[in-house]
């Protein structure tokens, strides 16, 4: 998540100051930073619902 801290050259000990940055983008909806702020919440939700018309064959 952002701001989650980077682990050390070392690999296992965090870094003192670098922390990570996470984009994350959806279908519709604008990229964002992922931040703890939106923990928990839907932010975009996605309905497939295609009906089948007359004479169309399923595969």
């Amino acid at each position: 998540m952002n701001g989650d801290r980077v682990l050390g050259s070392d690999g296992k000990t965090p870094h003192a100051t670098d922390r990570k940055s996470v984009m994350v983008t959806g279908i519709k909806a604008p990229g964002i930073i992922d931040s703890d702020q939106y923990a928990g919440f839907t932010r975009e939700s996605v309905t497939y619902n295609h009906p089948r018309t007359r004479g169309e064959q399923t595969r």
